[in-house]
C-alpha cells in the first residue's frame, strides 16, 4: 500500500522548510545547479526549486509499495523483515517521516525527515526494529559492513561519520569532524572498504578546497591528502 500524500498545508511547510534548508547548504559553498538531500556523489540529487524529499518518497513508494503505509494520523508505519510493524521515533512532527531507500538487500531503511528548519537523517533496522539518528545519507561500503554519513549544515555542525553494521545493529566508531572545526565534507565516495574520498571545503573564498581520503589503517582512520 502506498503513502497517503500530506496535507497541502503539511506540503507548503515542508517546502518552505526545505528552500531553508539548500539555502544554508548553498550558502555554505555548493556552487552546483542540482542540490542533493546528501553530501555523497550522485545521491538523490534533484531541482532545487521542488521538494526533493517528497519526489524521492513518491519513487520509493512506486519501487516498493508493501514495505510502507501511513495510518489515520498521517504517521508512517515500517514493515520489518520478520512480520512486525514499527512507526519512527515520536516527536514534534511524525508525519513529516518518509522513505527514501531500502539499502543492504532490504535490511535498512533510510528515512529523511524536514520539520523545525532541520533535515535529519535516520536508519530503521529492518532486522532489529531499532531506529537510529545519522548525520546524513548511510552510504555503504562495498562490502557492506561499513557506511559513511556525511552532513554540511552552516547553522549547526557538520560530520563525517563512520558506522559499523553487525548481526546486531549499527555502532558508529569514527567521527573525523571535531566540535568546532570549521570544514565540511562533499562528494562522498568509497574508493574501497577501507578508503573513504571526499573533497574538504570551508566554504569561504580564502581557502581553496582539498581532496582528502579517510582510510583505515592498523585499526584506525586517519585523514591524508588525495
Amino acid at each position: 500500500m502506498q503513502s497517503l500524500h500530506f496535507t497541502q498545508t503539511l506540503r507548503s511547510r515542508l517546502l518552505e522548510v526545505f528552500v531553508l534548508a539548500l539555502g544554508a547548504t548553498v550558502g555554505a559553498g555548493s556552487s552546483s545547479a542540482q542540490v542533493g538531500l546528501t553530501r555523497t556523489d550522485g545521491v538523490f540529487e534533484c531541482d532545487p526549486h521542488i521538494n526533493c524529499q517528497e519526489k524521492w518518497s513518491t519513487e520509493f513508494s512506486r519501487l516498493h509499495p508493501d514495505l510502507t503505509q501511513r495510518d489515520k494520523q498521517g504517521v508512517l508505519i515500517i514493515k520489518l523483515q520478520d512480520g512486525r510493524s514499527i512507526a519512527p521515533p515520536q516527536d514534534d512532527c511524525p508525519q513529516c517521516f518518509e522513505a527514501i531507500d531500502l539499502l543492504v538487500g532490504g535490511r535498512f531503511l533510510a528515512l529523511h525527515t524536514l520539520m523545525n528548519e532541520d533535515s535529519q537523517w535516520y536508519v530503521v533496522d529492518r532486522k532489529t526494529g531499532k531506529t537510529t539518528l545519522i548525520e546524513g545519507y548511510p552510504l555503504f561500503s562495498p562490502n557492506k559492513e561499513l557506511f559513511v554519513a556525511a552532513e554540511a549544515d552552516a547553522m549547526n555542525s557538520h560530520f563525517l561519520d563512520i558506522y559499523s553494521v553487525n548481526a546486531d545493529g549499527i555502532k558508529r566508531v569514527h567521527r573525523a569532524i571535531n566540535a568546532g572545526d570549521a570544514w565540511f565534507p562533499s562528494h562522498v565516495r568509497w574508493l574501497d572498504n577501507r578508503s573513504i574520498a571526499f573533497t574538504r571545503s570551508t566554504g569561504d573564498s580564502v581557502t581553496p578546497e582539498a581532496p582528502q581520503v579517510l582510510r583505515l589503517s592498523k585499526g584506525t582512520w586517519k585523514l591524508e591528502p588525495h
